[in-house]
């Protein structure tokens, strides 16, 4: 074996190595060295996540700089193209050294005999996804040629954000999500169901009792309009207020059932995070500086 102790992250083949403890071996091929390097396993694997972060980072801001009109102005539409290019052009890389060594996980190799699988399975992991559905536009757009390209293609390079989530070996503060969703996972799914329900119920109310109400403006003619409005007084904001008077019954009864139905979930997150960051300054303390 070349190394042990897999990460949590896909528990069908564990594909993408976070977390994990590798025990080095000194006579490593060109692919494994790859793998450690373009999935974070090595210091070397360390700095290139960090590259490939201050990529995400720069390509996003050109990105939205790029929808300002008057940036575009002066020969700006061919920096941000260059940027672009050059992200994209990272990015694809990235994505065919780890496409290439992903069979060289540990877990991999004990679990999957065929590379062709594995590479498959690794292709419908949700970043490896997000990753090809972010650089492919470009790629499309290149070949359909200048004026023919795609409508708004550019958002979806947007999704690289995603990646990171993926560093939450470098911040801590991804890792106490999961903790506290562990936690706290079936009275949150209780209150978001219970959300559910009233959100689909009040709706209904309001369709029955505002439906023709002119002076709404027709917000609330269908369920799936109603549903929408809804959601925004659950928030607490009231688009609409002129209401007949069933209809501010039920709104009065809505702030209350909002303030309540919303309070509930945040207060179990909150405490969940005092809760697990005072663990962790515990363990900290137990187990020294280098913990």
């Amino acid at each position: 074996e070349e190394g042990e102790g897999l990460t949590h992250c896909d528990d069908r083949v564990g594909i993408h190595p976070s977390n994990r403890t590798l025990k080095m071996s000194k006579n490593k091929t060109i692919r494994a060295q790859t793998y450690d390097i373009v999935f974070g396993v090595s210091q070397l694997g360390t700095y290139m996540e960090w590259i490939i972060l201050t990529t995400i980072a720069i390509a996003t801001v050109s990105f939205v700089l790029s929808t300002v009109e008057e940036l575009n102005d002066n020969g700006g539409e061919d920096v941000f193209y260059t940027i672009e290019a050059v992200c994209v052009g990272i990015f694809t890389l990235e994505y065919i050294f780890r496409l290439w060594s992903c069979v060289e996980d540990p877990a991999v190799k004990r679990r999957i005999r065929s590379h062709c699988y594995a590479r498959w399975l690794f292709c419908t992991y949700f970043f490896s996804i997000i990753d090809l559905a972010s650089i492919l536009p470009f790629y499309v757009d290149l070949a359909l040629g200048p004026g023919n390209q795609l409508e708004n293609t550019s958002a979806i390079r947007a999704l690289r954000l995603f990646r990171v989530l993926q560093a939450e070996k470098y911040v801590a503060a991804f890792s106490m999500f999961q903790d506290v969703w562990e936690e706290n996972k079936y009275i949150l799914m209780y209150t978001g169901v219970l959300a559910l329900i009233l959100w689909i119920a009040v709706a209904s109310m309001f369709w029955l009792l505002e439906a023709g109400n002119p002076n709404v403006d027709g917000a609330f003619d269908t369920v799936p309009n109603s549903l929408f409005m809804t959601a925004i007084f659950m928030g607490g904001e009231w688009a609409e207020t002129d209401f007949t008077p069933g209809g501010k019954v039920l709104g009065v009864f809505m702030c209350w059932v909002a303030i309540n139905l919303f309070a509930v979930p945040i207060g179990i997150i909150a405490s969940g995070f005092e809760a697990v960051s005072t663990r962790e300054r515990k363990k900290k303390k137990r187990l020294g500086p280098s913990y």
